[in-house]
């Protein structure tokens, strides 16, 4: 609803659906983001000093160091509360058809 009324005042005009999945998605993603975040914060700081002294770019050491190991935690940490999160969001866009 906030979506769908308030984008009007700015003067972007969306159907009631189309507001709602953005809605949603928005909603999904932080909660996805927060799942995934102590995943990648569980990565020893070294590793990014490692990466960061082989040249790598901030971006470069995030895509290849912290991405690959934190994602490796993340995911088998995060399964629980991910499928959670994935039912929710099924049950919730039954919202959508109203």
């Amino acid at each position: 609803m906030y979506i769908y009324l308030s984008l009007t005042y700015i003067g972007v005009e969306l159907n009631a659906f189309t507001s709602g999945f953005v809605g949603l998605s928005l909603n999904s993603d932080a909660c996805v983001a927060e799942i995934f975040r102590p995943g990648i914060q569980s990565i020893h700081k070294g590793q990014m000093e490692v990466a960061r002294s082989l040249g790598m770019s901030y971006f470069q050491a995030m895509r290849y160091v912290i991405q690959k190991r934190g994602s490796a935690s993340g995911i088998q940490n995060g399964n629980p509360p991910l499928t959670n999160e994935f039912v929710a969001l099924l049950k919730d866009t039954f919202l959508l058809t109203f």
